[in-house]
């Protein structure tokens, strides 16, 4: 259930930058600046939830999730707050101790 309500804020997101860009005609520039803004908040926020340490496929560093945030956002962002909501929730899993290591 998680998923589908991270894929509709990621899409209703969209609609609205979209929405945005024709009344004002300004092009992509308010596009543009929501994938830059939220790829920062995601690399800020998954520091602070050490996302690092979860069992993911998204499981990286702040820099990397910065980097696959501004490249794929349509992909990740969806995706991040997937695993976001399970983390806060309680239901994702630690790595084992070798993995950390690693």
């Amino acid at each position: 259930m998680k998923t589908v309500v991270s894929i509709l804020i990621t899409v209703g997101m969209l609609v609205l930058a979209s929405y945005i860009e024709n009344v004002l005609n300004i092009g992509c520039i308010v596009s543009i600046l929501m994938v830059i803004g939220t790829s920062i908040w995601m690399a800020i926020d998954s520091k602070n939830i050490e996302l690092k340490k979860y069992k993911s496929f998204i499981s990286m560093g702040p820099v990397s999730v910065f980097l696959c945030g501004v490249i794929f956002w349509v992909i990740t962002f969806p995706c991040y707050l997937a695993v976001r909501f399970k983390i806060k929730d309680g239901k994702s899993v630690l790595k084992d101790k070798q993995q950390l290591d690693a």
